[in-house]
């Protein structure tokens, strides 16, 4: 599985031009990484091993790793990934199947058995 990590701002343009291509489509909005690497989000840093580990045994498809924002940045009611009808994301992280419309979210994003099943693993 090809993974794309991209800058909010990029989403809608990113996903329309993988919509060409794939057919299996995974989305994790994530809070934005630090200078060490992790997010600054407790729940994004405990599903990220969890979630490159399913990458791993998944051949086809591609996982794009959006970039919600800094703290402050999510934490705005505002926040597009908020508001907009399409996304509707509340919490960091969000795991979506972009082709059937499941959803995990924060913990769930930690299940091993939860997060093969979004991936079709």
């Amino acid at each position: 599985m090809q993974v794309r990590e991209i800058e909010g701002g990029a989403f809608w343009q990113t996903i329309e031009d993988v919509k060409k291509s794939e057919s299996n489509i995974i989305v994790c909005f994530f809070g934005d990484r630090q200078e060490n690497g992790e997010s600054w989000c407790p729940d994004c840093v405990k599903a990220d091993p969890v979630i490159k580990a399913t990458v791993k045994k998944k051949k086809d498809g591609v996982l794009l790793m959006v970039m919600v924002g800094d703290r402050t940045t999510w934490k705005d009611p505002a926040n597009p990934f908020r508001v907009n009808e399409v996304t509707k994301i509340s919490v960091t992280p969000t795991l979506v199947n972009w082709t059937t419309g499941q959803r995990l979210l924060e913990e769930e994003c930690q299940d091993e058995g939860l997060v093969q099943k979004l991936f079709g693993v």
